[in-house]
């Protein structure tokens, strides 16, 4: 009942007070929900850590991440790996479904035979699309450098202007005019 309503209010807030829009429907969202996944995560502001965590209440993916100086900002509903590359690596061997997020250690896809995947947070357009970048057998057969200039083009495109609230789809320009109404009123009472 709780997981329900946290999903509702964070597609709420992402969609209407933020104003962005989620590119596709649900279900391509389920496909993280079952087999290995890693996700690699550009992160270059607070803005995509509030964006991925209000995508991961809404599509209700359980997701696994490596550990850093930044751990105690991450929610305790979010499971931390910690140790090295080769601990990390038998930690996942031993799960069967798995989202692993990551900024840059997307090698580790090759060892524990994942696709790599990227959520694309477009801030110029205010949109979220998810990109499968290459499947576990493309990993396995293509050297990981042509891998990892694909993620390179793709990150090209992403915006350097970044803003969180699109004001144009968002219900916070409504907040001014009903200030102003509501002094109105006040001063006619």
């Amino acid at each position: 009942m709780m997981k329900g309503i946290i999903r509702y209010l964070s597609l709420f807030f992402v969609k209407y007070v933020l104003g962005w829009r989620i590119i596709g429907d649900t279900s391509n969202y389920d496909y993280y929900k079952s087999g290995k996944h890693v996700v690699l995560f550009n992160y270059t502001s607070i803005f995509e850590m509030i964006l991925g965590y209000l995508l991961i209440n809404i599509f209700d993916i359980k997701i696994h991440i490596c550990s850093d100086n930044s751990s105690q900002f991450i929610p305790s509903d979010i499971e931390i790996i910690n140790g090295n590359d080769n601990d990390k690596i038998k930690y996942l061997l031993s799960k069967n479904d798995f989202v692993y997020v990551t900024q840059d250690n997307a090698n580790i896809a090759k060892s524990i035979n994942a696709d790599i995947n990227i959520v694309l947070l477009d801030f110029e357009n205010n949109t979220i699309r998810q990109k499968e970048i290459a499947s576990d057998i493309i990993i396995q057969n293509q050297p990981f450098e042509e891998i990892k200039k694909i993620y390179s083009d793709l990150m090209k495109n992403s915006s350097v202007n970044k803003s969180l609230i699109n004001i144009k789809h968002s219900i916070l320009i409504l907040i001014p005019p009903l200030v102003v109404m509501y002094i109105l009123i006040l001063q006619l009472v």
